[in-house]
């Protein structure tokens, strides 16, 4: 069985999309995948047969030239991680504008991608008997995906990581024309869809309703015989080690602050270490400076990034309790919270009750969690004054990883559907 795999990212480990990708098509038998990305960034993978990628710049180029817009991708050792993806939007997060991403779909819609040679030749010769995509909520790329949907003529699997059909919160007139823009764009694409894979059971529930398309939940998962022993202890040394890997933009900066701030009240030989690639402005630096407790470390390869939770006392996960940060992560399971499971080091989580992530750690008794600023210091005091049964909490994560996160299960799973979908359409 062929599966072409349509993305905007380029497949690599190190990011969360190749990571991901990775782990639920990794190991899978009589599977060959291919894929087309939108971006260019490192090939850096076990799973992939082949891949071809665009650029926004080379697309943008083949308007002017005859120059081909697409390219073959060459496996690349990337083992250091990447963090300069993207590299304008991150730096520039808080000020990219709608109008930005009008003129890259713009780019898109004048570029001359369809005539490509190098894409034309790779379908022809893969010839796929299925297409599993990743959704966005991007014009341009739903656009892309519905071309070559209707090109190839096989059937479509939707995969959604993330509520890409949310309503617009921005009061701007011309971000809610977009938003609505997209929404429509999105629905089409999804009914395109013989049925979804999502991460989240809010999001199962709820696009089921919306769409009227068979969901199935599935999610990063793990092989059962790599789990070993969870046992949460706190470090005999005399300084206690909370540490934060991650993106700390969508306002996750401000709960990192007041973590950072509970926990000078609540101990004084506490230190949150932050890592992270994201580009600190100077009002992040104002919000994360109000508390002695936090060092803020920068960015770390993705094996460092190993490295240091395993030397830390708590892992930390925040998720933002603004209207923007609720609205993004709603429906979103953070990849990263089976690799804090894994490390063995207990998890500490602030975040809105509303957000699937803060749901799925609260209702499993997962991770300390606490669903509000005010219930942050109560929690940290319980946490410090051993009112709170870790090893409990260290078997409930271990039968969790162990029932609900069995990758040959997961595998098994999206295997089954899709062979089921291509027997039907033979």
């Amino acid at each position: 069985m062929r599966v072409l795999v349509i993305s905007s990212t380029s497949w690599d480990n190190a990011n969360s999309f190749g990571n991901t990708f990775s782990n639920i098509f990794g190991g899978v038998q009589d599977v060959e995948i291919f894929n087309v990305c939108m971006e260019n960034g490192a090939f850096n993978n076990n799973v992939v047969t082949a891949s071809i990628a665009f650029s926004n710049k080379s697309v943008f180029k083949s308007i002017f030239t005859k120059v081909d817009p697409a390219r073959v991708q060459i496996k690349t050792d990337n083992s250091q991680g990447s963090t300069t993806r993207n590299s304008f939007i991150k730096k520039n997060f808080r000020c990219v504008k709608t109008s930005l991403f009008i003129i890259r779909d713009l780019i898109w819609k004048l570029g001359k991608w369809k005539k490509s040679k190098v894409l034309n030749s790779f379908l022809e010769e893969i010839k796929p008997d299925v297409i599993y995509l990743p959704i966005y909520s991007s014009p341009h790329m739903c656009d892309v995906q519905s071309y070559l949907v209707d090109k190839l003529k096989v059937p479509v699997v939707g995969h959604i990581s993330d509520d890409v059909y949310a309503k617009s919160i921005s009061k701007s007139p011309l971000a809610k024309a977009y938003n609505k823009t997209t929404r429509k764009k999105v629905k089409n694409l999804i009914q395109k869809c013989e049925y979804l894979e999502v991460f989240a059971e809010n999001m199962k529930e709820e696009y089921q309703k919306i769409f009227n398309v068979p969901c199935y939940l599935i999610g990063k998962g793990v092989k059962p015989e790599e789990i070993g022993d969870i046992k949460y202890g706190i470090s005999n040394e005399c300084e206690i080690k909370f540490v934060y890997t991650g993106n700390i933009g969508t306002n996750r900066y401000n709960v990192l602050s007041d973590i950072g701030v509970a926990l000078d009240k609540a101990n004084k030989n506490v230190k949150l270490y932050i890592y992270s690639a994201t580009t600190i402005d100077d009002k992040m630096k104002k919000s994360l400076s109000q508390s002695n407790s936090i060092v803020f470390m920068g960015a770390i390869s993705a094996q460092e990034v190993k490295v240091v939770q395993q030397q830390a006392d708590y892992l930390v996960h925040v998720e933002s309790f603004s209207k923007q940060g609720v609205s993004s992560a709603k429906m979103s399971f953070s990849t990263k919270i089976i690799d804090y499971m894994l490390s063995g080091k207990p998890i500490f989580a602030v975040g809105p009750r509303e957000v699937n992530s803060i749901q799925v750690l609260k209702n499993h008794n997962l991770a300390i969690v606490a669903e509000s600023n005010e219930e942050l210091q109560t929690t940290l005091s319980k946490l410090f004054n051993s009112e709170i049964d870790l090893e409990v909490m260290a078997s409930n994560v271990h039968s969790y990883l162990k029932n609900d996160r069995n990758i040959y299960e997961i595998q098994s799973g999206i295997k089954t559907r899709l062979e089921n979908l291509v027997n039907l359409r033979m």
